[in-house]
């Protein structure tokens, strides 16, 4: 899987292959963290560059069993730009072993 990441030229794939590297490490019994880190990383200097012109984000999540309650409650209201930007590169506080994988929609003026 290493070598997919060179050839992924968009961010947002990067991120992708790196949360799903930390999924199936962590089947084999080790430690998910650093890929998962860089994949929050990448997510991160992405979201930078996009929210411009953006005032709100509300978060959604998975409504699943994973999801942490930080999440369950960042997703009933919505937050500004600046609190986003505050709080990154997880939002929404996330407690999740997996990391986020809540979305944020962006709400325009």
């Amino acid at each position: 899987m290493n070598s997919l990441i060179p050839q992924q030229e968009r961010s947002v794939d990067k991120e992708r292959l790196y949360k799903r590297m930390g999924y199936f490490i962590e089947e084999e019994g080790k430690d998910p963290a650093p890929l998962i880190e860089q994949a929050m990383k990448l997510m991160e200097e992405r979201v930078r560059k996009e929210i411009r012109g953006m005032a709100k984000f509300s978060v959604h999540t998975n409504n699943d069993d994973l999801v942490c309650n930080s999440c369950k409650n960042a997703s009933e209201s919505s937050i500004s730009k600046e609190e986003f930007l505050e709080k990154m590169p997880i939002a929404t506080g996330c407690l999740s072993k997996y990391g986020c994988r809540c979305r944020l929609a962006l709400e325009f003026d």
